[in-house]
């Protein structure tokens, strides 16, 4: 992923996220955050001026669309489908073994999972 000029075409950053393709579109927020999905699961934020990653989730299955923003009673949410799941998870079993848990004995054993929806909460508060 690259952050360039579009006038002058000059780089600005460069982030290679190269473990899989990248079907998943990209969303960019006035508060200077970049969205996007890869195909292992992994939901991440980028800071737009610098192109370090500030968070991520692991949705459980593969993203492949539009992040979208919304604002409900007057706070700033983000969302993205996950579940390709189907040919592509069986095809790409042995790396994702170790990244994606599919039982919910596995989902509930993740304890984290309400400091990732935390962390989310006060990335977005900032965003607003």
């Amino acid at each position: 992923m690259i952050r360039m000029t579009p006038l002058t075409g000059q780089k600005k950053w460069r982030v290679p996220l190269t473990d899989r393709p990248i079907w998943s579109a990209m969303l960019t927020t006035g508060g200077g955050i970049l969205f996007t999905g890869k195909e292992i699961g992994e939901f991440i934020a980028l800071d737009i001026e610098s192109g370090q990653q500030v968070w991520q989730f692991q949705t459980g299955s593969g993203i492949n669309a539009m992040p979208i923003t919304y604002t409900h009673n007057g706070r700033q949410y983000v969302t993205v489908l996950s579940g390709i799941g189907g040919l592509w998870s069986n095809a790409a079993r042995e790396q994702l073994k170790d990244k994606v848990r599919f039982t919910r004995e596995a989902i509930a054993e993740r304890a984290h999972i309400r400091e990732l929806v935390r962390q989310a909460r006060e990335l977005l508060l900032q965003i607003e």
